[in-house]
């Protein structure tokens, strides 16, 4: 008898169908209701990944998770908060729209489709694609080097794959993406950075450059002018662990022992309109 996972979505009417539960037990403390038909065990704890895969579940075997959706399922770290509506790409006319579904008919390519933990989505890159073709140009180049980062394809994979596609709306966004995007970035903000450098005119940096003491390498940099021995640091949230920021201490004042100026960037920083860039150009002398 095939495995019957609580810990996952499932329709309750296939499981009391099958014997393995009753409608009462569904009503019951032990399963929480997702949404028509669809349940979990109450000890699964809540999580937005849970409610596109119970979408999934509830839209049937064709389905295919596309869009914002699709970069959730991946767990890369550019999607919007609140997550928008989960988003399907189906071929079922029954399946419509709802609050908190939006549903597309758009033809994905089988080649553009995997099975992840079980639920059909579409790959990091068609899923950058997507997001570029509906998307603003930063929010594209955004979504271009987060999920580029994550599924390690390129530029000119995007390219490729706009050029299979053929025209449909929105393509023509691909090409200026392409041009700005660097898979190398580890962070929305860190995209968001590099994007103010390069509009303010100031020399392009190397993005996560290694500085290394002989052999050994000191630090990796978000972006560093290595002929200048500049680098700058963006520290998200994250960085303010205590931990963290106690290794972040150790490594930029090793950096600066071995004659580096490193610029420190918060969300503060951030905030302040030019600031990045003057502290850029003033330590360049550009």
């Amino acid at each position: 008898m095939e495995t019957f996972d609580i810990t996952r979505p499932f329709r309750g009417s296939d499981a009391v169908a099958a014997g393995r539960l009753t409608r009462g037990a569904l009503r019951g403390p032990r399963f929480r209701r997702l949404g028509a038909d669809t349940y979990v065990s109450a000890a699964v704890p809540d999580d937005p990944r849970l409610s596109v895969h119970a979408a999934c579940v509830r839209a049937g075997a064709d389905a295919v998770v596309v869009g914002w959706s699709a970069c959730l399922w991946w767990k890369c770290d550019i999607v919007p908060w609140p997550p928008p509506p989960v988003e399907l790409a189906a071929p079922d006319q029954r399946l419509r729209s709802a609050p908190g579904l939006w549903v597309c008919r758009s033809r994905i390519r089988d080649d553009d489709v995997v099975v992840e933990d079980g639920v059909r989505v579409t790959t990091t890159l068609r899923t950058a694609y997507d997001l570029v073709a509906r998307s603003d140009l930063d929010t594209g180049i955004v979504a271009a080097d987060g999920l580029g980062h994550l599924g390690k394809f390129s530029a000119a994979d995007l390219l490729a794959l706009a050029e299979v596609l053929g025209p449909r709306r929105g393509c023509r966004k691909v090409a200026a993406v392409a041009r700005l995007m660097d898979p190398k970035a580890e962070s929305p903000q860190e995209t968001r950075v590099r994007l103010r450098l390069l509009r303010a005119g100031l020399p392009q940096p190397v993005t996560q450059f290694e500085v290394y003491a002989g052999h050994r390498e000191v630090a990796r940099v978000d972006f560093a002018w290595p002929e200048h021995e500049l680098a700058l640091e963006y520290d998200g949230q994250d960085h303010t662990l205590e931990d963290r920021r106690g290794i972040d201490i150790d490594r930029i004042d090793e950096l600066r022992r071995l004659g580096w100026t490193v610029i420190v960037v918060t969300n503060r920083q951030y905030r302040r309109p030019g600031w990045i860039e003057a502290r850029v150009r003033e330590e360049l002398g550009v």
